[in-house]
């Protein structure tokens, strides 16, 4: 998608704005050294095992108009930095140019949260200058080698169906390479994502600026059977760390590690 082809779709669809299904007044853990505001969008092209917000994501529950959203942001004027949208995945919405053109217009910076499986709208939001912060998740090890006889691979696991990886690694071109602040992280899935895993994707991202890996919380899974597994010990977290550090000396854990037991 080109930008002037990009400038007209913004044009075209300002009135249809993607569906804000969840919405934070105001957050100090959501966006590292700012106060925001916390959007979740609807809707997601991944169905990752162990998300925790797949409940807002079936399209089921009420919708929060824009208009509500705004008002709350004009009243925390002065106090709130910017505004996450998260989801669900943003760049999956054919309105998303549209929504951060508002927000932005409000004078607001704003944190985009992708999976990075549509780096062409990622391109060309960054290039219409509407996004200041992108937090990339890479949910598993990005090797094209199978797992099982059905040729699945770790990332097609991790992401509940069959990834473009091409496209996954083009995002993580476009982040490492843009001016615009960047963060990478993972959640560390037991039976998803180990140590060598973690070291993989630390070697794919050497030199990036932040990566997080973030502890696993079972308890709200969308896949009952992840809710059963525990999460890694603080140990084993904390050797997944010092293997990334190799690659990416400013990782770190972003979370509350529990005990195994």
């Amino acid at each position: 998608m080109g930008l002037k082809v990009f400038e007209h779709y913004r044009r075209a669809t300002a009135e249809s704005l993607p569906a804000i299904k969840g919405f934070i007044e105001t957050s100090l853990i959501d966006w590292d050294g700012y106060i925001s505001a916390v959007a979740f969008l609807g809707r997601c092209n991944f169905e990752c095992p162990f998300c925790h917000d797949h409940e807002l994501l079936t399209g089921k529950g009420p919708t929060i108009p824009f208009e509500s959203v705004e008002e709350m942001l004009l009243a925390q004027k002065g106090w709130v930095d910017g505004v996450v949208i998260t989801g669900g995945e943003p760049t999956s919405h054919r309105g998303i140019a549209q929504l951060l053109d508002r927000l932005k217009s409000l004078e607001l910076k704003v944190k985009l949260d992708t999976n990075g499986s549509n780096p062409e709208v990622l391109r060309d939001l960054i290039a219409a200058g509407l996004v200041d912060y992108i937090a990339m998740d890479i949910k598993a090890s990005l090797s094209e080698e199978p797992v099982d006889s059905a040729g699945t691979r770790k990332y097609d696991l991790a992401a509940g169906r069959t990834v473009d990886i091409g496209a996954i690694e083009e995002s993580i071109e476009l982040v490492l390479g843009g001016e615009v602040d960047y963060e990478f992280r993972t959640t560390i899935v037991p039976t998803i994502v180990g140590r060598r895993d973690v070291e993989s994707i630390a070697c794919r991202i050497a030199g990036a600026r932040r990566y997080f890996l973030q502890p696993f919380e079972p308890s709200h899974a969308r896949s009952p059977l992840l809710r059963r597994v525990h999460p890694y010990a603080p140990t084993e977290m904390n050797e997944m760390l010092a293997s990334a550090r190799e690659y990416v000396p400013q990782a770190s854990v972003r979370g509350k590690m529990k005990s195994a037991g």
